[in-house]
């Protein structure tokens, strides 16, 4: 986060680390400005409340990494296929060390259920992306390309809440995804 205003970034990313390690409603005013190493005075003279810091703080490691994630998983469909794309970042968003992220992500779509402003923001961060998804289906008729961009959103929550329930999936074989279990001639293949 780089706003340009020093004490704005030690504040949202103060913000973003308490959530991240104690959820929204433990992470305090108090434990915000204390990691800060500012007042409550600096983080209330730029926010009106722990809501606005965290939707500031949200969008732009959101947006931003919505984008680059978007962008690199592109590149290995590209390169690779989206098979071996897809188990790239499912693999990538379970490693271990990123719970503080996984937790930021919940905690975000948690809030969005109940706070519309928090809503209509997600929203806002996600469209670009939802709008790519349609047009690389644009091929299929538009209710098909809405059910399959729904499946691929739902598809993408799985890994951030198995990876926190059950730590272990990172050690999952995702070469099932990458190795083919079909061969040129359309004999099946065992794999172990």
């Amino acid at each position: 986060i780089d706003t340009g205003d020093p004490l704005r970034d030690a504040v949202l990313r103060a913000t973003l680390r308490q959530v991240g390690t104690r959820g929204y409603e433990a992470a305090t005013v108090e434990s915000i400005v204390a990691e800060a190493s500012c007042s409550q005075t600096v983080l209330f003279h730029r926010y009106a409340t722990k809501g606005e810091a965290f939707l500031d703080a949200t969008r732009r490691m959101f947006g931003a990494a919505t984008a680059l994630n978007f962008s690199f998983q592109h590149r290995m469909a590209k390169a690779h296929s989206p098979g071996v794309a897809e188990a790239i970042m499912l693999r990538e968003y379970m490693r271990p060390g990123r719970e503080v992220e996984r937790v930021i992500g919940l905690e975000q779509y948690r809030l969005a259920w109940h706070d519309p402003v928090m809503h209509e923001a997600l929203q806002a961060e996600q469209r670009p992306v939802q709008d790519a998804l349609l047009q690389a289906h644009a091929d299929l008729p538009p209710g098909e390309s809405r059910a399959l961009l729904h499946a691929e959103l739902a598809m993408g929550m799985g890994p951030v809440l198995l990876s926190q329930l059950v730590p272990e999936a990172w050690a999952l074989p995702y070469d099932v995804v990458t190795v083919p279990l079909i061969d040129r001639a359309g004999v099946s293949e065992p794999h172990v």
